[in-house]
């Protein structure tokens, strides 16, 4: 859920390059085409992104700590991505009155630029409500290649080079990169016994 704030922070450019790869390209659903930016008491930050498909989180705590957040367009991210050289920027993140309407706005700054755009109208989903509650397991799993693709794109993002999968039951499985214990991310996969092979 999106809540109408304001706030500064600082995030990691590597954390917003990994969680925007679960970023939904589904133009009609477009509350996912973005990264979801939750701002903390503490006035850190946890970035969420998923596609309903592959979920990717970074710094996350619990809803009670949230004061403010929103999601951020997914050409504002790539814009942010493509001019940053550093690790950490500061994200501005402010709700502006326009008339009668509320008009969300973003500004980051850093270095000499400054980019500012709309925050995606609309309430990101409950993705909370998407974490596995099970136990990891043995159960074999199928998974499609696009998201195996991903994560190795994740690790390129923290420049490491050592995934760990974990298969949680239900055809899900989650994912740990190498020294980032920060990171999270979630793959609804498939049942292996599920699967239609040719014989």
């Amino acid at each position: 859920k999106t809540i109408r704030g304001y706030k500064m922070t600082k995030i990691n450019i590597q954390d917003l390059k990994a969680v925007s790869l679960a970023s939904s390209k589904d133009t009609t659903r477009r509350y996912l085409n973005g990264v979801f930016v939750e701002v903390y008491k503490d006035n850190t930050a946890g970035l969420i992104a998923t596609n309903g498909h592959i979920l990717h989180t970074t710094n996350i705590q619990p809803p009670e700590n949230i004061i403010s957040s929103g999601i951020v367009p997914s050409k504002m991210v790539q814009d942010i991505i493509k001019l940053i050289n550093k690790t950490t920027v500061e994200i501005d993140i402010e709700i502006l009155p326009a008339g009668n309407k509320w008009s969300d706005k973003i500004n980051v700054s850093f270095d000499s630029h400054n980019l500012n755009c709309n925050l995606i109208d609309g309430n990101f989903p409950d993705w909370r409500g998407f974490l596995p509650e099970n136990k990891p397991t043995n159960e074999p799993m199928a998974i499609a290649y696009e998201y195996l693709e991903s994560t190795a794109k994740v690790a390129k993002a923290y420049k490491v080079s050592c995934v760990q999968f974990t298969s949680v039951g239900s055809g899900q499985f989650t994912f740990k990169v190498l020294n980032t214990p920060h990171f999270y991310g979630l793959i609804m996969g498939m049942n292996w016994d599920k699967i239609n092979t040719k014989k």
